[in-house]
């Protein structure tokens, strides 16, 4: 199915889900990389009434993955943003096609917060990879002094 068809379904399967503040897709559909065994990666940022609610997001997910799957023919990984991690926001937010916004302010806030957490978590991978070229370098000098 190509790209367009498929963002113009999930765009009205989402416009009449209320839980649903803003929605994307991202991943090998939205970069145009797709091959016939390609999942379709959607993300969405959920209203606080259900995001605060594990159970409630977890049947959210299971009931939406199988819907979308059925209506597509594919196979679907649902990402809840409202629990993703800082690495995974920042790839939907810079590679993703926005499929809906219904809250802008919403939307803004999410994407300040967002990079401001991959700012945070691109400084602590920074600060781990140097800390283990270290140990590498260490172990390595101990070695050949052996």
């Amino acid at each position: 199915m190509e790209k367009d068809k498929i963002v113009k379904i999930l765009r009205e399967y989402f416009e009449k889900e209320d839980a649903v503040v803003f929605a994307y897709l991202f991943g090998s559909y939205a970069k145009g990389k797709l091959h016939e065994k390609s999942d379709v990666d959607v993300a969405v940022y959920l209203n606080e009434r259900i995001a605060k609610d594990s159970k409630k997001v977890l049947e959210f997910q299971i009931k939406h993955m199988s819907n979308i799957s059925d209506i597509l023919r594919r196979e679907v990984d649902l990402v809840v943003l409202n629990q993703a991690s800082p690495l995974l926001r920042h790839e939907v937010i810079s590679e993703g096609i926005l499929l809906l916004e219904k809250d802008h302010d919403k939307l803004v806030n999410f994407k300040k917060m967002s990079f401001y957490y991959y700012q945070d978590w691109l400084h602590i991978m920074k600060i781990k990879m140097m800390y283990i070229k270290e140990r590498i370098a260490a172990n390595g000098k101990k070695r050949v002094g052996q």
